[in-house]
This record gives structure tokens, sequence and C-alpha cells, in this order.
């Protein structure tokens, strides 16, 4: 072999050398740089009732017993409200007939064989009597998107937009339970799928168990690329308590509804013992109590404060949160100091104790109550006590422009207190007021007003009212890693 050929070769072989190795380093920066190897996912998590539960026992779906039957959320609750007609149709499905016998069984006592019992029975001491768990979102049945499609209108959008990118998915939970424990059901989930990453996604209650979930620990945020809230109660909601207060009067919504349909006349006359003995074991869910309104929602600077159209926060005169007046009309305004004075009135109240009696026990999650307020706060190393949702990357999408209950009133009635809204707000989504869906944040840049946006409209209506500035959102947060990502994505399809 002559000189000039064993040159040739030694210098293909540097290139062929330097070419693997720049290869090698390209692999190794697309591995750990971008993080190619990485597993990502969008979670979504829903709000009060729109989880879908089953009983494992016997594989029935218990909430949400239209499994067969394709139906969505918008078509019985939409941006006008609920829709009487198609809620009527609904009950003269053959799954609700069926129920009836079950239901008006012992003189409204019922005979236990209902799926309605099953969903509806839990103990004073906040436990389910029987085996009920959430769909998990990789059954087949429709229920995986939540009750009566709650979460499909907007998985289906984020996994077409995000669906290369990360595993789309919906985290069911069982709501009557303590937001808590939904939370380390939470980062048991990521756990166990192996998510390096994630963007959490929540609607109302499923704001709460994000929260708490953020609070565990550094590691569960550091998990977090990005959170979006819509309409979280987290600092809770005025609705919470008046209907607390006024739970007696639920029956007599039943029964006028049923008056509109003859061939159910049969169940007017024991609405109120099906109701007593049947649906009021539901007070002993933990969450009816941990949506109820806190000391920080009056702490809050934004609570004095009025949102207006071009973003800017005015001052506002100061309103006390609960009102009472005397037998002669006397008013006074009812001012707490901390949270646990504000538990003590909420302790003084029938309705926070089993059986809606004084003498009683306190219900279960009446007496974790201050714990469960602090468990959403995180104190810092400097000591500063901070909502878990300001330690990520979040955006709160609050839904504004319908009236909504910002002040309590009670009227002195004999012995006792009538309770029903005072002072209503526009800055509200009809459910949960501005400040409290935002955790008390006035920095602009991390709120998106959604105007004229009902409870439901953020998240169940989303590629109607949120889409657009979710996707905004996204894309202004995205990295350049993932903008990389996304487009070696694209090449390798």
């Amino acid at each position: 072999m002559t000189k000039a050929k064993k040159k040739l070769i030694i210098v293909l072989t540097s290139v062929v050398s330097a070419l693997a190795l720049l290869a090698g380093s390209f692999a190794l920066i697309l591995v750990y740089g971008l993080g190619i190897n990485e597993k990502r996912a969008v979670i979504i998590v829903p709000g009060l009732f729109a989880s879908a539960l089953y009983d494992a026992d016997s594989g029935a779906s218990i909430w949400d017993p239209f499994e067969d039957i394709e139906v969505d959320f918008n078509d019985f609750l939409g941006h006008r409200g609920i829709d009487l007609e198609a809620v009527g149709e609904l009950i003269f499905n053959e799954v609700i007939l069926d129920e009836i016998p079950h239901l008006l069984a012992n003189g409204g006592k019922g005979d236990g064989e209902s799926i309605f019992n099953k969903f509806l029975e839990i103990t004073d001491d906040g436990e389910s009597v029987y085996n009920v768990q959430p769909v998990p979102f990789t059954s087949e049945k429709r229920t995986r998107f939540g009750f009566m499609n709650a979460q499909k209108n907007m998985w289906e959008a984020m996994n077409e937009t995000y669906g290369d990118m990360y595993e789309v998915t919906v985290f069911n939970y069982d709501f009557r339970m303590d937001n808590y424990e939904n939370a380390l059901l939470l980062q048991k989930f990521i756990e166990d799928n192996g998510y390096d990453e994630v963007i959490l996604v929540s609607h109302s209650n499923g704001g709460l168990v994000v929260a708490d979930y953020l609070a565990v620990s550094q590691e569960n945020r550091d998990k977090v690329q990005m959170y979006l809230s819509y309409d979280a109660p987290y600092f809770g909601a005025s609705m919470a308590l008046t209907t607390l207060e006024n739970i007696n009067d639920m029956p007599h919504v039943v029964t006028d509804l049923l008056a509109g349909y003859p061939a159910l006349s049969g169940l007017s006359s024991v609405v109120e013992t099906i109701f007593n003995e049947q649906v009021l074991p539901l007070l002993n869910m933990y969450v009816v109590y941990q949506l109820l309104p806190t000391y920080d929602l009056f702490q809050t600077p934004a609570y004095y404060y009025e949102w207006t159209e071009n973003n800017v926060l005015v001052a506002e005169e100061q309103s006390p949160y609960i009102i009472q007046y005397d037998e002669n009309g006397k008013r006074t305004e009812v001012l707490f100091d901390s949270n646990e004075e504000l538990y003590a009135f909420y302790c003084s109240r029938p309705w926070a104790h089993v059986d809606n009696d004084v003498t009683k026990p306190l219900r279960a999650g009446m007496k974790n109550w201050l714990e469960s307020c602090e468990r959403q706060f995180v104190i810092t190393d400097s000591g500063e006590r901070v909502h878990s949702t300001t330690l990520v990357d979040t955006t709160y999408f609050c839904g504004i422009g319908y009236s909504t209950d910002a002040t309590v009133v009670y009227r002195k009635d004999g012995d006792d207190w009538e309770c029903s809204s005072g002072w209503e707000s526009d800055l509200g989504d009809g459910t949960v007021l501005l400040y409290s869906g935002s955790a008390g944040c006035t920095d602009v840049s991390k709120i998106v007003i959604v105007h004229r946006a009902g409870h439901f409209d953020v998240a169940q209506s989303y590629t109607d009212f949120t889409q657009a500035d979710t996707e905004r959102i996204i894309a202004s947060k995205t990295d350049t890693k993932h903008r990389l990502l996304k487009k070696w994505i694209d090449l390798t399809k």
C-alpha cells in the first residue's frame, strides 16, 4: 500500500470517527438536553361531581349510570343554565325507571339495592360504605372522560394539539373523599406512570386537589412544567355555606321539578323521606366542608378591589363577609380575626355536626377543617406563608360577569338564624369569585379574565371559551428546548 493510500485511509478514519463522535454527542444532546427519553403528560383534574365512579365489586357505574348512552354534559348544563327538557328526557331513561322501586322501598328508606345508594352511602366518619372507585382513563367506556363526558371537549382539543409530545389523560378521583387523600393519589398516579414532566390542568374542586399535591413536596413541584387553573375555589365559595344552611329546602326543589311529570307524581309524597334517609348521608363528604369560605378569602387584597375591563385594580369600599340582623332589624357586621375564629362560628352551626344536631360530634370534614385550609400553603425557608400554586408556573383562568355570592346574610328567626346570600359581585362566574379563583393573586400577567363565562363554561365548553387563550399561554411559556423537541418529533413522524 502506498503512502498516499495510507494517508487517505487515516484521513477517512479520522473523519468517520469525528462524525461518529458528533452523532453521539448530538444523540446525547437529544436524549439529555432535549429530554426525548422523558415521559410527559397533560393531566386534566375534573371538578366536583365531574369524575365518574363505579362499584369495584360489581363493575357497575354508580355516578353517571348512563355509561351505555352517548350523552354530553353540555346537553344538560350549558351557558344558559340547566336544560330542564333534556333533564326530563333523562329522567324517563330505563336506568332511572329501574331505580325507582329501590328508592321507594320501605316508605322511602330504600332497600339498599339502588346503584345510587352505593354512591350516596357514606358513614359519619366520612368513609364510603361500598367499594367505590374512580373510572381509570385506561377504561374503554366513555366514563373515562368523567361524568357525562364532562372532560371530553377539553381532552379532545388538547390531545389534538399536544398529543404528539404529551400523553393527555384525565385523572378521575373520588370527589366525596378528602382532597388531600386525592392529592396523594395524584402523586401516586404520576409516579406509577413514570411521568418526568407534567402540565396540570384543573377545573373547580380539582384545583384544590392540585394545590394540595403541589404543597406536599418540592419533588412534586419540580415535575410541573406549568399549571393551568380554571375557576378553582382556593379560598372557598359562599355558595357552599348558603347551601349547607338551607339544605333542608332541597326536597322542595325536587318536588317542584317532579310536579311537571305526572308519571312521577308517586315520588313526591316520599321525596322528603328519600332525601333524609338516602341523600343526606352525602353531607358526610369531606369535600363539602373543604369548599367553605376561609379566612384567606376575606384577607386577600383583591377582596376589596374592583377588576375593570382594562385589567386595572381599583380600590373599593370594604364589605364584611357575614352580616346579621336581629329581631329588631339591627345590622351587625361580622368580621373575623383568624381562621380559628371563623372555624368556631362554623362549628356553632347545626350542619357542622352529625345528623345536623349541635349536641352530636362534628362531621369528619369539619374535624380537620383548619388543617385542610393550611394544606394548600407552604412555609418558605424565609418563613413566608405562600399559596402552593405560586411556587410553580401557574395561570389562573377566571370567568366573570355572573352575579356571584360575596356576602352571607343571617336574620334572627326565633332561636335560630335564617341564612341567605346578600351582596353579589359580578367579579365571579356565578359560583367562584375572582379573588378565590386566583388564590388572591394580583399579578395581572398570571390571570386570564374570561368575560361572560359561567363556572362550567371555562372547562366543559373549553373550545368555545378558553381554548384560544390556553394555547396562547402555553405557546408563550414553551421554552427553546420544547420547541426543538417539537420539531424533532415532527421530523421523525
